[in-house]
């Protein structure tokens, strides 16, 4: 992959532009996941069952980053500067879980209904390595040894929980409660000037739910429901390491990242099994989000911190509409306030409100010889990213034929995605003595070619089955 970067830089008071940086990424991935699970399956007396899961998984990734940074005058006619840097990278990951799920029917007086009940117990521990280089005329490889570290991160998750379902009259109705016992501990190896190169943490954290389903006669449904649940911050987003954009910019991790929590009410309604309308709230503390803020070194630094709370309400409509017999077409519309509050102090402060709409619409067209044409695409008005960059309007729309082949056995796809190359970013951020506009994007127009065969009997079903490594996968990053 690569990439490039301008940055436009003017001095303080002044808005003539003085000079300008250009830096260009050459950078090399490598990654193997590997994951295995070991399943029993034991069905007891009175429709009761036992499920035992046994899983272990490995991921390891490798890039190096090579990245040199060129300063220009402002008609970009003469180089004032260069500076080239290098990196690598090397992560290391291994997941272990062990977890046992019961299920019985469960009969009272007048009602029937079925509990559920379950343990887990998780290990990961990860060994992340960090080299930068500075890279002479000769393109000379230089260690610097105040810059490069390593991070291992060790975590355990003891987790049981208790849910019972059944129905009363015409409610039917769930109701549980999860507890996770947490243990983690982060350290830094090596030289570097942070407060302390040990992070650790010990915690015990319960998760009601409760949910209510009423069929008001053949073609209303309601149903509501609530919880608590948590979202813990991704391995790499731990590692204190410095990611270079280029030499003005620059990204890193923070160990000292908390879990965030969020209470969440949902009121869903579905009409003749077709219209969906949802209205949720959910408030959110210590709400996990990347920050653009300036740097010791007058550099930007993107880091990742705990503001606050964040307030989020939201209003979800969603319909498949069978325009003709050759047309069908899904849309969905969500329309989301958010509003994020944090103090940091010395006036670095976030207190950032929006309504952003956000469009999904998908068509699909029957063609003649068999042939389907799928066009999709999606808009987002202004919204907030992160804890407080404003970003402008974005849209994208995807395009692709289908054809099934061979008795139907087989199916080959053709399609291109991002069609107009839109997918773009742009936005501003100001905080504290920073203010910045900035704006990018990813090579998302690609050409995509696919064929499948089905093989073996196509009447028998394929069982999809959570494991015990779903959590933990989650929250491992692919790439910077």
């Amino acid at each position: 992959d690569s990439g490039s970067g301008r940055t436009n830089i003017s001095m303080v008071g002044n808005t003539e532009l003085d000079s300008i940086l250009v830096s260009n990424t050459d950078q090399k991935e490598e990654s193997d996941n590997l994951n295995a699970n070991l399943n029993y399956r034991f069905n007891g007396k009175n429709a009761s069952s036992w499920n035992v899961d046994l899983d272990y998984g490995v991921f390891n990734s490798s890039e190096d980053e090579f990245q040199p940074n060129t300063y220009f005058n402002k008609n970009e006619s003469q180089i004032l500067s260069q500076k080239t840097f290098a990196t690598n990278t090397d992560t290391d990951i291994k997941f272990g879980s062990f977890k046992i799920d019961f299920e019985s029917p469960m009969k009272f007086k007048d009602s029937e209904g079925k509990i559920a009940a379950g343990v887990k117990f998780g290990t990961v521990e990860t060994d992340n390595l960090f080299d930068f280089y500075n890279v002479d005329q000769q393109v000379n490889y230089i260690k610097d040894m105040n810059k490069s570290n390593q991070f291992v991160y060790n975590e355990n998750v003891n987790a049981a929980y208790v849910n019972y379902s059944g129905k009363f009259g015409e409610i039917m109705y769930n109701v549980g409660i999860r507890a996770e016992q947490t243990n983690s501990k982060g350290e830094l190896i090596a030289d570097q000037n942070i407060d302390d190169k040990i992070s650790k943490r010990s915690y015990i954290d319960f998760f009601p739910s409760v949910g209510l389903t009423y069929q008001a006669g053949e073609k209303h449904n309601f149903n509501l429901s609530y919880g608590r649940r948590i979202n813990r911050p991704s391995y790499q987003d731990l590692n204190p390491f410095e990611f270079r954009l280029d030499e003005l910019t620059f990204e890193k991790g923070n160990p000292f990242l908390s879990p965030e929590y969020t209470h969440n009410i949902q009121l869903k309604h579905t009409f003749n099994f077709m219209l969906n309308t949802t209205l949720s709230y959910s408030k959110t503390n210590n709400v996990i989000s990347r920050m653009v803020d300036a740097s010791d070194d007058k550099a930007v630094s993107i880091g990742y911190y705990n503001i606050a709370d964040q307030d989020q309400f939201s209003l979800n409509i969603a319909a498949p509409l069978p325009i003709a017999d050759w047309w069908r077409s899904y849309t969905g519309i969500n329309t989301l306030y958010e509003n994020n509050k944090s103090d940091f102090g010395n006036g670095r402060v976030v207190d950032l409100s929006v309504v952003t709409m956000q469009v999904f619409t998908q068509h699909t067209f029957q063609l003649p010889y068999e042939v389907s044409l799928e066009v999709s695409g999606w808009y987002s008005t202004p919204t907030i990213f992160g804890g407080n960059m404003k970003t402008e309007a974005m849209w994208s729309m995807d395009a692709g034929l289908q054809k099934k082949v061979l008795k139907e056995r087989g199916k080959i796809s053709l399609g291109v995605s991002d069609v107009f190359a839109t997918n773009k970013w742009a936005g501003e951020s100001s905080f504290g003595d920073l203010y910045m506009k900035a704006n990018g994007a990813n090579d998302n127009r690609r050409f995509k070619m696919k064929f499948s065969y089905l093989f073996g009997n196509s009447k028998v079903k394929s069982t999809n089955r959570n494991t015990g490594l779903e959590d933990e996968q989650k929250r491992i990053k692919s790439g910077n």
